[in-house]
């Protein structure tokens, strides 16, 4: 989990200014092998929000960690009826991200936590990136969620990844350097 924050990410709950805080987040895929393509799809995203760029499996030293959740997350999943009753729409997962961290902020203030103790762990919400990809905003009141120890932890410039990484490349409308 990143305590630092919040960044330019989309769903950093943290609160200004930039700094290390008590509010953690980590960004992850779900939903079978699709997850891998769409993890990848998030991380290489263009900055400029024109699909993915070139997926480096050198720079920086990327790697993927497979895991199965410890325990049942609670997260509220703005795909649902939820945003349209709170007076929102789907841009939360698409259009400006500094609007979507205030919104953040305002979900975790109101349910990241009941009596003190954690209620919401966190946002499920679709990909921006990859159309059919589920991602989860995973606050630190979810932290518990992650296993002692994760199913696989491998780096993309692993040769077991060619295969995996080559049809993500695909699929995506990018390629593989390194």
């Amino acid at each position: 989990m990143r305590w630092w924050g919040p960044t330019k990410s989309r769903f950093d709950h943290h609160t200004p200014p930039p700094r290390t805080q008590r509010r953690a987040i980590a960004y992850v895929a779900f939903g079978g092998k699709a997850a891998l393509t769409t993890a990848i799809a998030e991380c290489f995203q263009d900055e400029t929000g024109a699909g993915v760029g070139p997926i480096d499996v050198i720079f920086d030293r990327p790697t993927a960690t497979m895991f199965e959740t410890a325990i049942d997350l609670v997260v509220l999943d703005l795909a649902s009826g939820w945003m349209t009753r709170a007076g929102g729409n789907q841009a939360i997962c698409a259009g400006p991200r500094d609007k979507s961290r205030v919104w953040a902020r305002a979900i975790y203030a109101t349910y990241g936590k009941k009596g003190g103790t954690p209620h919401l762990a966190g946002l499920a919400y679709p990909s921006s990136v990859r159309g059919p990809g589920r991602c989860i905003a995973l606050w630190e009141t979810g932290k518990a969620a992650f296993p002692l120890r994760p199913t696989v932890t491998r780096a993309l410039a692993d040769p077991a990844f060619e295969p995996a990484l080559a049809k993500a490349a695909l699929d995506l409308g990018s390629y593989v350097i390194g």
